[in-house]
């Protein structure tokens, strides 16, 4: 593919070693935003757990069964922390509560 860009960051990022800890976020049917974390963290490692969840990283609120993405249960993606601290998450339609493991990183 042309002029395209592709950069993986998996082996490069490390923990924090701060005091900067690992967070769960408990996603139902009302919309979660994604937590905030400090300066030293560059990015977050979520996992998703028990449930299917929506997203957007738009400000719009997602649908349970609408707009935005799907992130599967036992899913996970890295983020870079301004994107992950945008994202707004709820449950997607039928699947239950879901609980995602959102872990703090640094290159």
């Amino acid at each position: 593919m042309s002029n395209s860009l592709v950069v993986n960051l998996e082996n490069q990022l490390k923990a924090t070693g701060s005091s900067e800890v690992a967070e769960e976020l408990t996603v139902s049917g009302t919309v979660v935003q994604g937590a905030t974390f400090g300066d030293l963290v560059t990015h977050v490692k979520i996992c998703v757990k028990t449930a299917s969840v929506m997203y957007t990283h738009d400000g719009v609120d997602p649908a349970t069964g609408g707009n935005g993405g799907i992130l599967t249960a036992n899913s996970e993606r890295v983020w870079a922390k301004p994107l992950f601290a945008a994202t707004k998450f709820i449950e997607h339609t039928g699947s239950g509560t879901a609980i995602i493991h959102c872990e703090p990183l640094s290159l």
